[in-house]
């Protein structure tokens, strides 16, 4: 048998609850990063920029400014309204990988942040 570096060689006498455990367990760290790490982070960047965002198109409407908090607190609803779950992405083998990475994950709301209070500030800067 070739061992190839995707091919997971089992040691001697394990069974398959043994591989089905190990999965489970990278699973549920790869969640706890994210939960504890990483979205505490993306909920902060958001937050900052739907305040910009609302300060600088919602306000001079003659609406009240937003705080930090309830910039988050507004996120977290729209995020839980419009909640979809992640389109599953072909790994290089042609399998099917059900989660994106974390890495995946981060990029992604990164740069749809970024990407919306950019063009914010841009049209901002129009006004």
């Amino acid at each position: 048998m070739k061992v190839t570096s995707k091919t997971r060689v089992m040691r001697q006498g394990a069974t398959t609850m043994d591989t089905d455990s190990d999965k489970a367990w990278a699973a549920m760290s790869k969640f706890a990063v994210y939960l504890f790490l990483v979205a505490p982070v993306l909920a902060l960047l958001g937050a900052w920029a739907l305040r910009d965002l609302w300060l600088w198109f919602v306000v001079p409407l003659g609406v009240p400014a937003l705080g930090l908090a309830q910039a988050a607190g507004i996120r977290l609803l729209a995020s839980y309204l419009a909640f979809q779950y992640p389109l599953r992405r072909k790994d290089g083998e042609g399998g099917e990988d059900p989660s994106p990475s974390i890495a995946h994950i981060c990029l992604t709301g990164v740069l749809v942040t970024l990407v919306a209070w950019g063009f914010g500030w841009a049209i901002h800067q129009l006004g």
